[in-house]
C-alpha cells in the first residue's frame, strides 16, 4: 500500500504534470498506464499506439454509463483478486454506499483509494 499523506498528495501540486493541460494530463496518464501494461508482459502499447486505438475501437460505443459500470466491474474484480468479498448483488452493495454517493468530491475520494491500493 502507498503512503498517501496529505503532504504526499499535496506535493503533487508542484509536480510539472500539474501545470499541463487536461488533456495533455490525460495523455500522460494513458501513458502510464501503457506503461504498467507492458510492464506486466502485455503489449507495447507506447511503440505501437496505432494498436492500442484499434483495440480501444471496439469500446467506442459504449455510453458514460456503460463505461463507469465497467470501471466499477474492473475495480470490483481487483477487489476480489486482492481478497475482498463482495456482493453478488448490486442492492446490497448499493445499501452499503450511501456515505460514498452523498460525498462532495467523489473523485478526491477515488484519487485517495486508489492512492492506497498502488
Amino acid at each position: 500500500m502507498a503512503t498517501c499523506t496529505l503532504a504526499n498528495l499535496d506535493s503533487t501540486s508542484t509536480s510539472p504534470f500539474a501545470t499541463l493541460n487536461v488533456r495533455r494530463r490525460r495523455a500522460l496518464l494513458i501513458y502510464m498506464l501503457a506503461q504498467e501494461v507492458k510492464a506486466l508482459g502485455g503489449t507495447d502499447y507506447i511503440a505501437a499506439p496505432n494498436t492500442l486505438f484499434a483495440d480501444v475501437a471496439a469500446y467506442e460505443p459504449l455510453i458514460e454509463a456503460q463505461r463507469d459500470a465497467a470501471l466499477i466491474e474492473i475495480a470490483k474484480e481487483s477487489a476480489v483478486a486482492a481478497g475482498a468479498t463482495i456482493s453478488s448483488d448490486i442492492n446490497t452493495i448499493v445499501q452499503d454506499t450511501p456515505e460514498f454517493e452523498e460525498y462532495h468530491d467523489q473523485l478526491l475520494l477515488i484519487l485517495f483509494l486508489r492512492c492506497k491500493v498502488g
